[in-house]
């Protein structure tokens, strides 16, 4: 039990991401103030937890319902996300004086969605708690497991203000450039993991 409750967290750790999710939390950030960004950490987390949980309960039941394979859904999300990448990279000041108006959007795209429920994250949730593979007691764990990592992740992001103040304007611009590329290879990643699975 235990050894399985180690592998769920390290599985939903790897796939939900904190720390590729904190330098994306740094680069949309730049214009915001330590109390919107503590608002935006928070929501960010919140709809991300229901997302998951929504997919953990009726994932492989939604899917089948509509027809759709879960390579088909990590190739799509996939390719949201390199597109979310890229604009980061080739437009680093894209609408900045609108983004503190922004932070609801922002909290739910794109940190919500892709980043913290990203494909990865939602398809290890569904294999995690597969039905025919495993008991209601062990999908429970594995939900609270995942609440756990949700809740490390939120501890992360709201440490970001002091690297902000670190990093300075000039790292603050690098890092949105960073953040872009960084998206864009965790996005080719996903693409080759589907295309592999296919």
């Amino acid at each position: 039990m235990l050894s399985n409750m180690l592998s769920d967290f390290w599985l939903l750790f790897a796939t939900i991401d904190p720390f590729s999710t904190l330098i994306l939390f740094l680069g949309i950030t730049i214009n915001l103030d330590r109390k919107a960004r503590r608002s935006l950490a928070i929501k960010a987390v919140l709809y991300a937890s229901v997302i998951l949980i929504i997919f953990l309960a009726f994932g492989q039941l939604f899917f089948d319902l509509v027809g759709v394979r879960l390579v088909s859904f990590q190739i799509a999300g996939s390719i949201i996300l390199f597109l979310f990448g890229l604009q980061m990279f080739f437009d680093p000041s894209r609408e900045t004086e609108q983004e503190v108006e922004r932070v609801h959007e922002m909290a739910v795209f794109p940190l919500a969605i892709p980043s913290l429920a990203s494909p990865g994250s939602i398809l290890a949730v569904i294999l995690a708690t597969e039905n025919s593979q495993h008991p209601i007691t062990e999908q429970v764990v594995t939900g609270l497991i995942m609440l756990l990592v949700l809740g490390i992740t939120l501890a992360i992001l709201l440490a970001a203000h002091t690297m902000h103040r670190i990093l300075g304007k000039t790292g603050e611009k690098i890092m949105v450039r960073m953040s872009g590329l960084i998206l864009a290879s965790l996005a080719a990643e996903f693409f080759l993991e589907a295309l592999a699975q296919f």
